[in-house]
């Protein structure tokens, strides 16, 4: 018979008789963002005194769902990780609540909830450039929408203006990805994160096809021209702008 190990995720203020089903399916369903392993992980019940939501691991998939926790705290989670971890924080600072996962009678994660400092809302103006693919342009207004989507699939805001310039750039509507240039508005968000909020483009440029391989091959080409240079480490440098 398999054996299995039980966690535990508390929360404060709240108890069985307290707790709707709403608030306990998304508590539920950040939780089983934050443990991973969703095929060894199952529900039990709502424990009395303060809401527990107890659940029980698949022993073998244990280790697994450890690693998830403690990387939290150690600064190597995941975006889906935080993301889930940062749910449930909100979930609680919410039900004025603070929360922890147990493992063993032991905090192995704490949330602090309602005792969580709100950092000051900052957002900055600067030169950004971002790589993506324009997934969506067009508008009537001057400042004409677009849409990019970055290199690891996240949507990007963004705007440009002249009507000129917006049918120049849709040229690369859904081709091959490019470079854009111009000022970013960047909004620092509660979990200390800068997040892009708008892009307003001033210029792109078409990104080398090369694969790593093929620039490689070109270096080690007898034909570069670097070996006919008499003095490459100087030029290298010039360059660099390091002299």
């Amino acid at each position: 018979m398999e054996t299995k190990e039980k966690i535990t995720f508390s929360i404060d203020s709240r108890t069985p008789d307290t707790l709707p089903m709403a608030r306990l399916a998304e508590y539920l369903s950040a939780l089983s963002a934050l443990y991973g392993s969703e095929d060894h992980v199952h529900f039990d019940m709502v424990e009395t005194g303060s809401a527990l939501l107890q659940a029980w691991v698949d022993e073998p998939a244990m280790t697994t769902v450890m690693k998830q926790l403690s990387s939290v705290d150690s600064g190597t989670a995941t975006a889906a990780i935080d993301k889930a971890y940062y749910k449930l924080d909100s979930l609680l600072r919410d039900d004025n609540a603070v929360g922890a996962v147990h493992v063993q009678g032991g905090i192995v994660l704490s949330f602090p909830g309602r005792n969580r400092k709100i950092a000051e809302v900052v957002s900055i103006t600067k030169a950004t450039t971002v790589d993506g693919t324009v997934i969506k342009i067009g508008g009537r207004d001057a400042s004409i929408p677009v849409t990019l989507q970055d290199l690891e699939g996240q949507l990007l805001r963004c705007q440009i203006h002249g009507i000129s310039k917006a049918k120049n750039l849709s040229r690369h509507y859904l081709e091959a990805p490019i470079r854009v240039h111009g000022n970013g508005r960047w909004t620092r968000a509660q979990d200390g994160k800068w997040n892009l909020e708008l892009l307003d483009i001033d210029s792109w440029e078409i990104l080398d096809p090369s694969s790593p391989q093929d620039v490689l091959a070109v270096l080690a080409s007898p034909d570069n021209g670097w070996a006919k240079m008499a003095h490459p480490q100087a030029e290298w440098r010039k360059l660099r702008g390091l002299d």
